[in-house]
């Protein structure tokens, strides 16, 4: 799993529209906390055996995209910086736009419904783990709220021939009319 969860982020920079920027940790808080601690140790030990790096400018770029979050938000924010690559800000769902390079928002929920207010309103893919995507779709229609794609963690970045709700064939094509 974290293997996909790596191709959907890391391998580009997290700059793809459907690249996860928010985690929504399903459960109690005490159990989530140590599915947290692996998950992101586990992480980790996957950033190194690929040797990601960040140059200096996307470093910098790093820092500023927090900068903006703290002042979006326009309150404290908790920041754990599990090192360079990965940085987990709690609840910071609603100013989230613009995470990349390792900087993710990091929200605990009680159940799937949980979420759905939390989700930004572009938001176009969410990938999921350990839940059935019948839920969140049942989830979904219960809170009416709208999102393009739901797949599995590691498809993020596949497309297909209909991609943010578009018919990508006819949106790219072009009909000329004779009469």
């Amino acid at each position: 799993m974290l293997e996909n969860f790596y191709n959907d982020t890391y391998l580009v920079d997290q700059n793809a529209c459907s690249s996860p920027s928010n985690i929504f940790w399903l459960g109690n808080r005490k159990s989530n906390l140590k599915a947290q601690n692996l998950f992101w140790e586990e992480l980790n030990k996957i950033i190194e055996k690929k040797n990601y790096s960040l140059d200096t400018k996307m470093i910098f770029d790093k820092y500023m995209s927090t900068i903006g979050a703290i002042q979006k938000n326009k309150k404290p924010i908790q920041i754990k910086m599990h090192n360079k690559y990965i940085w987990e800000i709690s609840k910071a769902h609603n100013i989230s736009d613009g995470f990349n390079l390792g900087l993710f928002s990091s929200t605990n929920i009680q159940k799937i419904n949980d979420m759905m207010p939390l989700l930004r309103d572009n938001e176009q893919t969410l990938t999921y783990f350990g839940c059935s995507p019948k839920d969140v779709i049942k989830s979904m229609r219960e809170t009416q709220c709208k999102i393009d794609r739901i797949v599995p963690i590691g498809s993020a970045l596949d497309i297909g021939f209909i991609w943010d709700g578009k018919d990508v064939i006819r949106f790219l094509s072009r009909f000329t009319q004779l009469a």
